[in-house]
């Protein structure tokens, strides 16, 4: 017998409830039987029926949890995106909407729609598609990994560092762009 498909979900930290998502993961896990585990890291939101999961969790801990699902399904915000990104997971990603209660404003949905046409990521914005992102990765385990995404802290670090001294040097004036 084959192991289960894993699919872990995170909505990140922010206080506003996410059921709209849980209500969806709810609905198709329930069709799913034995062949998928679903871990959700559900912050203030419901934990969807008999799913595992945690209120938050440590980012490490997360992140490891990302690299060992075969499935990573996220809100839009840019923390987790990038943490599946480095954890070699290519995320579907469920944008809060601010009409719904979820979020403050509609940046999610605008940032989701930027990575997706950059085709970082895909983009759920309904029960349907997400289903359907969900069952296509179901039905081919390995298809959502790639190739890790290498954060350059360092050189970003050293970058933004010789900005700095520039602009301190030039008291204040605009910089010389590079050409």
């Amino acid at each position: 017998m084959s192991s289960p498909v894993r699919v872990v979900v995170s909505v990140g930290t922010d206080h506003h409830p996410f059921d709209r998502l849980m209500g969806w993961l709810e609905t198709w896990y329930a069709a799913q039987g034995d062949g998928v585990t679903l871990f959700v890291q559900h912050g203030s939101s419901r934990l969807p029926g008999t799913a595992d999961g945690a209120v938050l969790m440590p980012r490490e801990e997360l992140r490891a949890r990302m690299g060992e699902a075969d499935v990573v399904v996220l809100q839009a915000g840019p923390g987790g995106i990038i943490d599946a990104l480095v954890m070699g997971r290519r995320p579907i990603v469920v944008p809060r909407l601010p009409e719904l209660g979820e979020i403050v404003d509609g940046h999610q949905v605008a940032f989701a729609r930027h990575l997706a046409e950059q085709d970082q990521i895909d983009v759920a914005e309904d029960e349907p598609g997400l289903a359907r992102l969900l069952d296509e990765s179901v039905a081919s385990p390995g298809s959502r990994v790639r190739e890790r995404y290498v954060v350059r802290s360092a050189e970003t670090a050293r970058r933004i560092g010789d900005i700095v001294e520039q602009l301190v040097a030039s008291g204040g004036r605009e910089l010389p762009t590079e050409g």
